[in-house]
């Protein structure tokens, strides 16, 4: 299988400035939930080992919190044009294209 990722938009000089500049805000949003990710990883830990099961409210707040970080980096990186968001949403899908090496040929 072979994995094909276009980008036919010409990148803008500017734009791309003033992305850095309009996640400042969310990196410092980012970095608190990163805290708090912290925190409720290690009462999950005791959580975990007195009774076996990870909660589920801690679970799903780590997922988002590794959501936003990942969608921080990408746009951070430049690596997309969407501005991340701390919903809980599930990831963004991207445009992309897959081949079969049957295709190949």
């Amino acid at each position: 299988m072979a994995f094909d990722l276009r980008d036919d938009d010409q990148p803008n000089r500017l734009t791309n400035a003033l992305r850095l500049i309009w996640i400042i805000p969310a990196v410092i949003i980012g970095y608190v939930i990163q805290i708090g990710a912290t925190v409720v990883l290690v009462i999950a830990w005791f959580a975990i080992l007195f009774t076996g099961t990870f909660p589920r409210g801690m679970f799903d707040f780590s997922v988002r919190a590794t959501r936003m970080a990942m969608r921080l980096s990408a746009s951070g990186m430049l690596t997309t044009d969407v501005y991340p968001t701390y919903d809980g949403s599930e990831p963004v899908s991207l445009r992309q294209r897959t081949r079969t090496e049957a295709e190949h040929a």
